[in-house]
């Protein structure tokens, strides 16, 4: 870790994709946007760290070079994830949060014992 960098964990990282991995084609996913000031607020406040970041609608767009569009929070998309996300319940009481047609897609319904 260089000199000046904290590190912390942010609260919903298992539910967030890196962004090497995100669809350049057009597709809308949702972003974690995380306004540049998102540091500060976890070192001085880590109560109001949330406001300094939020979930967006986006999209990759090829304009002009290219780069990532959305309405809302000014910031740095860190993660994403399909919007459509499966929200059956897991047998751990957890949602199962895959895309439909993953490769896992139905597990939820095959862990209950139901089919998919």
């Amino acid at each position: 870790m260089a000199s000046g960098e904290i590190s912390v964990t942010v609260q919903t990282l298992d539910r967030w994709r890196a962004m090497a991995y995100a669809p350049l084609d057009g597709t809308k996913v949702l972003l974690l946007v995380r306004h540049r000031t998102w540091w500060t607020a976890q070192k001085c406040n880590p109560e109001d760290a949330g406001i300094w970041e939020a979930e967006c609608e986006g999209q990759w767009l090829d304009h002009n070079g290219g780069g990532w569009s959305w309405a809302g929070m000014s910031g740095t998309p860190i993660g994403w994830r399909p919007l459509n996300l499966c929200e059956r319940v897991m047998p751990d009481g957890q949602l199962c949060g895959l895309p439909p047609g993953c490769p896992d897609c139905g597990r939820c319904l095959v862990d209950v014992g139901l089919e998919a």
